[in-house]
């Protein structure tokens, strides 16, 4: 199937959003599916006849085996991607500001020791994992505190009761 995206006239003084003149969005564009996969590129043409030459043209080599469907590099699993790409950059990055650098440390270390996300690629990361990481963080800060307000009263007690250096 061939198409035309066409201007809108929806920019400033009847020019087009989309491409900033006035008919210059009028090249054919071509979509359809092969293998079940959808293949949509732009023709480059504002000739209907050539435009649909060149699809035939590019079904038939897929269907020769001449051009391929380009293939998706593999996403890198979430440990992979933290430990060997985003903290070196944050290293890089945020070298002037060591907090900075410990925050994101911090956050990829608690991300890094739960199992249920280190082994998955990046791509299938979907909000119900991240619901799942968040809920098991916030029971463990739960239990942090409460055990904070056994131990901060004998801290208390501690400090009140130590030697000053002044004396």
């Amino acid at each position: 199937m061939i198409y035309k995206r066409g201007c809108d006239g929806k920019g400033l003084n009847g020019t087009c959003s989309k491409c900033g003149e006035r008919g210059a969005c009028g090249v054919y564009w071509y979509k359809f599916m092969w293998q079940g996969r959808l293949v949509r590129e732009s023709t480059k043409q504002s000739n209907d006849k050539v435009a649909r030459k060149m699809e035939s043209a590019h079904r038939t080599k897929l269907a020769l085996g001449e051009v391929g469907i380009r293939e998706k590099e593999t996403a890198p699993t979430l440990k992979h991607f933290l430990e060997k790409e985003f903290l070196p950059f944050v290293d890089v990055k945020h070298a002037a500001v060591p907090n900075t650098c410990r925050y994101y440390h911090t956050g990829c270390d608690m991300l890094i020791d739960y199992k249920d996300l280190t082994g998955l690629r990046v791509d299938q990361i979907t909000d119900q994992h991240a619901g799942q990481f968040a809920s098991r963080k916030s029971a463990l800060v739960e239990v942090i505190s409460a055990a904070e307000v056994q131990i901060w009263p004998s801290l208390e007690v501690m400090i009140r009761n130590a030697p000053s250096g002044d004396t």
